[in-house]
């Protein structure tokens, strides 16, 4: 499966797990943060008031955050296996590298959500740890390194 093909399954999975109300609201959200990225128009900055913002702990992947969504996840409760989804409210965010030798090439890398505060942190690190491999694997393949 070539990398396209690969994040749009995998986008498409991520997408399965919205609430059914949320999945037009979020694709809506993505469109227009990207269009708005390609114009320049997204500020850059630590904080929830900016829009991109480079991830400490993968040292050239960048995320651009989304508002949280609703997203349908299994229930810790195993008493009742017609419960087993609930809703819960994650942050959205659009994993992306600019390679320094590819002037212009925005490399999309994943979409993944994460709990919102602190309890995320570690599940955002490892989100941008995968990014940044999938950047790397990227850039050997075609020799931009």
């Amino acid at each position: 499966m070539d990398g396209s093909s690969s994040f749009h399954h995998e986008f498409d999975a991520f997408m399965r797990t919205l609430a059914d109300s949320e999945r037009a609201i979020l694709r809506a959200e993505i469109r227009d943060k990207l269009a708005a990225g390609s114009q320049g128009e997204l500020t850059f900055g630590k904080g929830r008031q900016y829009d991109v913002d480079l991830i400490e702990s993968a040292r050239f992947v960048l995320e651009i955050k989304l508002a949280n969504h609703t997203f349908l996840e299994e229930s810790d409760d195993d008493d009742d296996p017609e419960d087993d989804l609930e809703p819960v409210e994650r942050q959205t965010r659009i994993y992306y590298t600019e390679p320094e030798k590819e002037a212009g090439l925005l490399l999309l890398l994943s979409i993944e959500s994460k709990l919102p505060g602190r309890i995320g942190l570690e599940e955002q690190n490892r989100h941008a740890g995968a990014a940044a491999r999938k950047a790397d694997e990227h850039c050997i393949y075609n020799k931009i390194l």
